[in-house]
């Protein structure tokens, strides 16, 4: 059972602060901006804010910056948590989406919806959500999007972080499998840090393992799973949060020496919602590709 909590995985160093005005929430994200600045993106990147009001939580969710510093936000009750990017991180986000976009147009496929930085609503209480890109296909783009303005959950979504996050990265995943009951099939990790003052980025790729396997995931199915080829597509139906169990299908390492790991696959009918037609087919980054997403951070 994979269950989400909103506090668990973050670094012991985070900054808690109870909310008393927009002014001092300014000056906490600005710090923890110029301290990921200082240390070159190593450190840490979030700020839990208490008592938040309606009416802060409303406004939290409606920006997208304060003082020209980007940030993602969340918020469990009156809890909220703020992920402020660090150097790199937004560059390297884009550098991905762009090379999935790429492999999309090569197959003619024009008609592309990219959510950055959209807020989702939970389900059970107040609880939202914004990740830092998702892709909605066209299948899910008709209803509500510009009718009502509720954008329903993406096929695709993609969590960025420095290193001391990937404990609530990994946590975060489950945000969008359990609110979604899997409507979201995969999720990608992009962890970015330095090694001897060089650029290496991790990519994980997340999914539900199929209703028919063991619950809890036992060791043996785990593996049984990331050994299968071709990789497993995400289950097709919904899964209630208490029989979720999201596992890492591939996981990649990039220096700018080398690419450790397979090319990363993304099943199209687990993209868009629809198998292929030629030339339409499974979205394939390789490894060449990959390589050229942390150039020059």
């Amino acid at each position: 059972m994979s269950i989400y909590r909103p506090l668990s995985g973050l670094p012991r160093n985070c900054r808690t602060e109870t909310f008393s005005n927009f002014k001092r929430l300014s000056t906490v994200i600005n710090s923890v901006y110029d301290e990921l600045v200082e240390h070159h993106g190593e450190g840490n990147q979030w700020i839990v804010v208490l008592g938040l009001s309606r009416n802060a939580i409303q406004r939290l969710g409606d920006e997208r910056s304060r003082d020209g510093i980007s940030f993602r936000f969340e918020h469990d009750g009156s809890t909220g948590i703020i992920k402020v990017p660090g150097p790199g991180h937004e560059i390297t986000t884009d550098r991905v989406k762009t090379k999935i976009s790429f492999l999309m147009l090569r197959m003619g496929i024009e008609d592309q919806y990219w959510v950055v930085a959209t807020r989702y609503q939970g389900t059970g209480g107040s609880k939202s959500k914004e990740g830092d890109q998702g892709f909605l296909p066209p299948t899910r783009q008709p209803v509500g999007t510009l009718a009502t303005g509720v954008c329903p959950f993406p096929t695709l979504v993609i969590e960025t972080g420095v290193s001391e996050s990937l404990p609530k990265l990994r946590e975060d995943v489950l945000w969008w499998f359990n609110h979604s009951r899997g409507d979201v099939r995969i999720v990608l990790v992009l962890c970015i840090r330095k090694r001897a003052q060089q650029p290496v980025m991790l990519i994980e790729k997340w999914q539900l393992a199929p209703p028919t396997t063991p619950r809890p995931l036992t060791r043996r199915a785990l593996q049984q799973l990331q050994q299968q080829v071709p990789y497993p597509m995400p289950p097709e139906v919904q899964q209630q949060p208490s029989s979720q169990s999201a596992y890492c299908a591939q996981s990649i390492e990039i220096t700018p020496q080398a690419v450790t790991g397979p090319s990363l696959i993304l099943p199209f009918l687990a993209v868009f919602g629809r198998p292929p037609v030629a030339p339409e087919a499974d979205l394939i980054l390789t490894t060449a590709m990959l390589a050229s997403c942390i150039q020059h951070l």
